[in-house]
């Protein structure tokens, strides 16, 4: 267990050894009153008394075998002292923290005596055994600290003692890993003399950063025994603590143990979900009066726990109140950590670099410095101290996990070195990065293949072998080296990978068959494939898969393998259900839950438990029940699962999507059903059939009834019932316009019910019921309403409403101050696209240049683009303004692929497009180009209608000037499947409304719509699309209008795609009608309409950055391709030529050879960077 605060497991572990070097106080002021009364009482009895008290606090001389090394009378220079010679030790260890490489013929040897005796101690405290303690050094030790008095004498010796007898302390901070980092050995003058050594050691782990300890040795008769020791963290030896306290005021003397005691009950309280009682018991602790000496660490561990807690923030509190902390090493650190998790990041910075002049050489420093240095994208630094830090601590697997992440060449002699100390866990996480890049890879195994004194065995070079082949997507070769790493290890872990890449080997490329064949355990591989279809984690080609268990050679197998065909029933199943060969899947799929749930059964009945976890048994059930909904066979799901509240709300949804005649006979089939789980699946399609008629008090009295009856139906809360039924409840209430007042909630339901339905009444463009809710809400006193999501819903909608200034005026530039979170960044974000919009770009930088500058001292971190910060504002106010020179000068003090994915991003995007003909964004797009590919649109709709209706050009201008007010300018786009009978024209107007209206034809998967209107999708139909593309103000208002002028009284179905809700016909132009909001109503059906795939129509499978490096070095003209972009399902393609290959970022760069028709930042002459799914060899 962790006892490190920079840990996520750090918890109690931490704080319940925090009073083990000592007993309680009470005991030790027992004892030293006990000690002095006996001893007077003795010398009273000589008839010395009047000289009694001097001669016994004069005879307190050491009773040690050798002096104890002398101390400065400050503590402050004592530790200073202690510092500074652990900080020579890591120089003499490591070199200095500037030094990026360190020899290893350079590693020191030590007395080989005292590292016996290091490992014996660790052992010691492993298995409970006592640490070897010399006690009269020790007390020789408290004598001479500074903490302690001038009078220490033999009652304070004798008093101490007794402590020792009671509770004798040892070192408690031992860690997984330990490291010696220097050995000081004092042998004395003559032979046999006693010996002193003072070690100077680090303890680590995977879960807690580098701990700095010293321990004070001494060793008299070949025996070394421990006298004292300390961490560095705590600014103190042990024998400081015993001085400070024997030295203190007895009132205040035992608030530090009282302090811990409290703290330690506090961490149990929050393990056992008390939280609120902890985290006052902890506050508490804060205040307790207690010795000057001890404060400064009972802060420090009150913090550890905060930390704990994930409480940051209080942590920081106890912290900051420490007087001392450049006297000791643990608490710039922390304070750094806890400033970094509360967004604070330059305080964050400031304190690592007071950590770093604490103890520059410490590798905690260092993984601090890599960590805070990656919040400011400073990637380089990063990883730089991110090397040193494995150096120093080349056992831990997160340090090894941080540097591999960086992969970077030159970082891998270091991190090989330490991989190979470590073993197969961190080969195998090395082996697995060298799947994502070409050139890590590559050096990677160069290095590991070209020995450098690495041993490794042939399976490890395999799997690196494997994954390199894997990088350049030569799956082939790297299935074999896989199978040649499972065929050559003995390690478990190893083959497990093995067997487990090898399939993903052969899926990536389809070759189902070819994965069975090359496995020596089909049962297990089948098996494997049926846990990652039910866990939708299986990415290969559903039917390729199917096809491929048809074959005769799959027969063949599953014959001589009987145990893997349950297995094989199963992926069948699901292959079907996903295929929408429902008819077929039903039975596959319950074979195989009966064998399943049989299975487990026997299994849970037997010894050895092995069962296939529950969740398989759920997932495959669940399957199945929607395979059963598809097909329409409600009674069977009922049947099947009577008391299940899971499948049984699968059932609700789906029977409210079927509409109210199915809602009405599965309601008359049920009358008689008694089970809880069936009484609350009708009384809530009874509340939708009260919805539908427009009766909200029936409606919500239904509701009622069904959230006091789901404690029966869900009692454990599995299903989310009572959030589920709350949302329903809300989202009806705004279908029929309901008033707050007409809805009575129970307290612990409002918040729910508020929540949801403000977010339907923002979802719909409902303003009226969002003022509504609004007022319900102001009269709520509860912390559990969130307040700000509702202001950040009406400012969404001022904005998309064009109502500018009233955003700016709803958010408030100093509410937003400090506060953090998704919706407080959100609102931050509406109220500067809005200064935007109103031209007041000076006012937003403004506030940003008012803001109090930070009086760190510090050097200004890395120039970035990241995130809010105050250059990337400045960046986007001079987009708006057009002013691309100065932008471009912004553009020059940051990383070059920062700058492109920067202007990639929709937020800035949204004002690029308005500068699109400026002939000064093509010199700055030439030198940054931007990614390009899928264009997001505004608002996006979708009519189904018969295949025979036709669209014109003439058409569509007509439409669009009766409809929008003026006349549109319509030209045609170049389509990428221009065979498939498609046609897209885009719209533009002289007040910059841009439209991109297109039509196909498809087939809609009709097993995924309502029964009652499949027969109209049983054929090909005409889909009509409609984009809106511009920034204007209101773009549902007029797709909704646009679309219902598009359709036809005989059309089918419209889709409004961004929020998948579907209304259908008859007389859909009416149903779509924009009133004052979106037109939904209780039967509009939460669905979208999908089309059957086909592969011809995408590229599905597109060549790899390697394939077309390979092609444009192969290329004696210049490389033709053609690009495709994407808006919604339309896709515009266009001639371009490519000029490079970046295969790290994953892009191409080609120079385009036309002028897009849907982005009108795509032109003639310009370089873009296009990902290789958008891009295919130009047709000879």
């Amino acid at each position: 267990m962790s006892h490190d605060p920079f840990s996520e497991h750090a918890s109690d572990s931490r704080t319940a050894q925090t009073s083990a070097n000592q007993p309680s106080g009470s005991n030790k002021t027992i004892g030293l009153i006990l000690g002095g009364l006996t001893l007077l009482g003795i010398l009273f009895c000589g008839g010395v008394a009047v000289i009694a008290y001097f001669a016994v606090q004069g005879a307190a001389g050491s009773t040690g075998l050798v002096a104890v090394p002398p101390r400065p009378t400050k503590l402050s220079e004592a530790f200073q002292v202690d510092a500074n010679n652990f900080e020579r030790s890591l120089v003499r260890r490591f070199g200095e923290s500037q030094q990026s490489e360190i020899d290893s013929d350079s590693v020191p040897h030590f007395d080989s005596s005292v590292a016996a005796f290091v490992n014996e101690c660790v052992e010691a405290n492993r298995v409970g055994d006592t640490i070897p303690m010399n006690r009269e050094m020790f007390l020789d030790a408290v004598q001479a600290s500074p903490c302690g008095n001038s009078e220490f004498g033999l009652i304070d010796r004798m008093a101490i003692r007794s402590w020792l007898d009671q509770y004798e302390p040892a070192p408690d901070k031992f860690d997984t890993h330990v490291q010696i980092i220097d050995v000081h050995v004092d042998s004395g003058t003559l032979p046999g003399d006693p010996k002193l050594a003072q070690v100077s050691l680090i303890f680590y782990s995977e879960e807690s950063q580098a701990d700095a300890q010293q321990w004070f040795l001494i060793n008299a008769g070949d025996k070394w025994e421990i006298y004292d020791w300390q961490s560095l963290d705590f600014g103190r030896r042990t024998s400081d603590e015993y001085a400070a306290y024997n030295a203190g005021d007895p009132a205040t003397s035992d608030g530090y143990d009282s302090a811990i005691d409290q703290a330690v009950d506090a961490q149990r309280l929050w393990n056992e979900g008390q939280q609120e009682l902890a985290i006052a018991k902890l506050r508490q602790c804060e205040a307790i009066p207690m010795l000057a000496e001890d404060r400064s660490i009972a802060m420090l561990r009150i913090a550890y726990i905060w930390m704990s807690f994930d409480e940051y923030g209080e942590a920081i509190r106890p912290l900051t109140a420490i007087k001392n902390p450049d006297q000791m090493w643990g608490v710039w650190p922390v304070l750094s950590v806890c400033y970094l998790n509360t967004g604070e990041k330059e305080r964050a910075l400031k304190a690592a670099l007071k950590s770093q002049a604490q103890s520059a050489n410490h590798p905690r420093t260092h993984w601090l410095l890599a960590t805070v240095y990656e919040a400011f994208d400073r990637d380089d630094e990063s990883a730089d101290e991110a090397v040193i830090a494995l150096q120093g601590c080349p056992l831990d697997q997160t340090l090894v996990n941080m540097v591999t992440n960086n992969r970077r060449t030159e970082d891998v002699p270091a991190l090989v070195s330490a991989v190979a100390q470590i073993g197969m866990p961190a080969w195998i996480q090395l082996a697995d990065s060298a799947a994502y890049g070409m050139e890590w890879s590559k050096a990677v195994l160069d290095f590991v293949e070209s020995g450098n004194g690495i041993e490794t065995d042939a399976a490890i070079v395999a799997l690196l072998r494997a994954n390199e082949a894997w990088s350049r997507q030569d799956y082939d070769a790297a299935a074999e080296n896989f199978i040649l790493a499972r065929d050559k290890t003995s390690d478990d872990q190893l083959r497990r990978v093995a067997v487990q890449d090898h399939a993903d080997a052969r899926i990536e490329r389809d070759r189902y068959l070819s994965l069975f064949t090359e496995s020596d355990d089909v049962e297990g591989t089948i098996r494997t494939l049926c846990h990652w279809v039910f866990q939708d984690e299986f990415y290969g080609d559903v039917q390729s898969l199917l096809t491929a268990f048809e074959t005769h050679e799959m027969d063949e197998i599953l014959s001589a393998n009987p145990n893997a065909q349950p297995w094989e029933i199963g992926v069948r199943g699901w292959c079907r259900h996903e295929l929408d060969e429902h008819d077929l899947a039903l039975p596959d799929l319950t074979e195989f839950v009966d064998w399943l749930s049989s299975e487990a059964i026997t299994a849970n009945e037997s010894t050895n438990g092995d069962s296939d976890p529950q969740w398989l048994i759920d997932s495959s059930n669940e399957t199945l029940t929607e395979t059963m909904l598809s097909l329409g066979k409600y009674r069977d799901v009922v049947e099947r699962f009577p008391n299940h509240a899971g499948y049984q709300s699968m059932l609700v949804n789906d029977l409210m999507v079927q509409g109210k005649e199915s809602v009405v006979a599965f309601l008359d089939a049920t009358q008689t059903a008694t089970d809880p789980v069936i009484k609350l699946t009708r009384t809530r399609l009874e509340a939708f059939l009260s919805v539908c008629k427009g009766d909200v008090s029936t409606a919500d009295s239904l509701h009622r009834k069904a959230i006091s009856i789901v404690d029966q139906a869900d009692p454990e809360n599995e299903h989310s019932l009572r959030l589920i039924l709350n949302r329903q409840r809300a989202i009806d209430s705004v279908i029929n316009r309901a008033l707050p007042s007409e809805i009575e909630m129970a307290e612990i339901d409002l918040p729910l019910v508020i929540f949801h339905a403000v977010e339907e009444a923002a979802r719909l463009n409902d303003s009226k019921t969002m003022r509504a809710w609004a007022q319900r809400v102001e009269a709520v006193d509860s912390d559990n309403v969130d307040h700000v999501m509702i202001k950040t819903r009406f400012a969404e909608l001022r904005f998309a409403g064009g109502q500018y200034g009233e955003t700016v005026e709803l958010l408030s530039e100093s509410q937003l101050n400090g506060s953090e979170g998704y919706w407080s960044n959100r609102q931050r974000e509406l109220r500067k696209q809005a200064l935007l919009e109103l031209g007041k770009s000076d006012v937003l930088l403004s506030e940003l240049f008012s803001k109090p500058l930070s009086d760190d001292g510090l050097a200004p971190p890395k120039p970035s683009l990241h995130g809010d910060g105050a250059l990337a504002v400045q960046a986007l106010a001079l987009v708006a303004k057009g002013d691309f020179e100065k932008l471009d000068s912004i553009f020059s003090t940051v990383d070059k692929d920062e700058v492109g994915n920067w202007l990639s991003i929709p937020s800035q995007r949204r004002w690029l497009v308005r500068h699109a003909d400026d002939p000064s964004i093509k010199a700055l797009l030439q030198k940054h180009p931007m990614s390009i590919g899928y264009l997001a649109p505004e608002s996006l709709g979708q009519i189904w209608t018969t295949a025979n209706r036709s669209m014109t050009k003439d058409d569509i201008e007509s439409l669009l000037e009766s409809e929008m007010g003026e006349i549109f300018e319509v030209v045609p786009v170049s389509l990428a499947n221009e065979a498939k009978e498609s046609s897209a024209w885009t719209a533009s107007s002289a007040s910059g409304q841009r439209i991109l209206i297109g039509s196909s034809i498809q087939t809609a998967r009709g097993t995924r719509l309502p029964i009652r209107k499949r027969d109209e999708f049983s054929q090909p139909l005409l889909r009509i699309s409609i984009a809106i593309l511009d920034q204007l103000p209101n773009a549902n208002r007029r797709l909704f209008e646009i679309a219902s002028a598009l359709a036809s009284d005989d059309a089918i179905a419209f889709t409004w795609v961004d929020e998948s809700l579907t209304w259908f016909g008859p007389d859909l132009p009416s149903k779509i009608r924009w009133e004052d909001r979106v037109p939904i109503h209780a039967e509009t059906t939460p669905t979208s309409i999908d089309t059957a795939e086909n592969d011809e129509d995408m590229n599905s499978d597109p060549r790899s950055p390697q394939e077309w490096t390979s092609d444009l070095k192969s290329s004696q003209t210049p490389l033709l391709v053609q690009v495709t972009l994407e808006c919604g399902e339309i896709i515009e393609s266009l001639p371009a030529t490519l000029i490079r290959v970046e295969a790290d970022q994953y892009g191409l760069i080609v120079e385009s050879m036309s002028d897009s028709k849907i982005e009108p930042l795509f032109k003639t002459g310009q370089t873009y960077s296009i990902r290789p799914g958008y891009i295919s060899r130009a047709e000879p």
